[in-house]
């Protein structure tokens, strides 16, 4: 296998937990519509592709809807909007070990970059919220529904702007869409078992690492 020389990460769930933030705001919404708040751990199993869909995916399920789509005239995604823009990094947190473990790859001279399928608008100022900026060369959020995860477009897209192949660019997600996307596109796929995965074991999908803390995750790539 080529050696790693670049590494692009996912955000939510990977690099920052926002589940408190993401759940208070959609619980404002609900509250904003009449609508019976949900749990923050059913909330995050909602995450993952896209805030708007998220958004649905809890009215839905607040207001016991047969799909998302019947909630999108609910001016939910709009009302989420708004709120969730005053709250990005509030109670949110950088996960442990991110901010050495991306200076640790930057200072051995490892590309960075980021590819989520948070929209630009939340992704860019909650990255800068919490300092993690100034470690990657780029975020890279979906234009259209079409682009998210599991479409490989942006990883690859990614690779190309650290100037590597993508068989040298590995990937760091917390979920399925993620190692998907990752082996769609021909890199490595790093798995945290840390992050908001509710869909399916992610060993299944056979990453070409699991681990447990983030820090751990350079050992694999530095090996390669």
């Amino acid at each position: 296998m080529p050696r790693i020389r670049a590494v692009s990460f996912d955000l939510d769930g990977t690099l920052i937990d926002t589940l408190p933030d993401l759940a208070g705001a959609v619980n404002e919404t609900l509250t904003a519509l009449g609508a019976p708040n949900l749990r923050a751990e059913r909330i995050g199993g909602f995450i993952g592709d896209g805030a708007d869909v998220l958004v649905l995916r809890a009215v839905a399920a607040s207001l016991g809807m047969p799909s998302e789509e019947q909630a999108r005239n609910t001016g939910a995604v709009e009302i989420f909007d708004g709120l969730y823009r005053q709250r990005l990094m509030s109670e949110s947190r950088v996960y442990p070990g991110v901010v050495e473990t991306l200076q640790r790859l930057t200072e051995a001279g490892f590309g960075i970059g980021c590819v989520t399928n948070k929209d630009g608008k939340f992704a860019l100022p909650l990255l800068a919220a919490a300092d993690l900026s100034r470690w990657l060369a780029f975020t890279l959020s979906p234009a259209s529904h079409a682009e998210r995860k599991p479409n490989p477009a942006m990883i690859i897209a990614a690779a190309r702007k650290l100037g590597v192949a993508p068989q040298e660019m590995a990937y760091v997600g917390d979920t399925a869409t993620d190692i998907l996307a990752a082996h769609a596109a021909g890199c490595p796929a790093i798995a945290v078992s840390y992050g908001y995965n509710h869909k399916r074991p992610l060993a299944e999908l056979s990453p070409e690492a699991q681990v447990d803390r983030f820090p751990d995750l350079t050992g694999y790539i530095e090996r390669s």
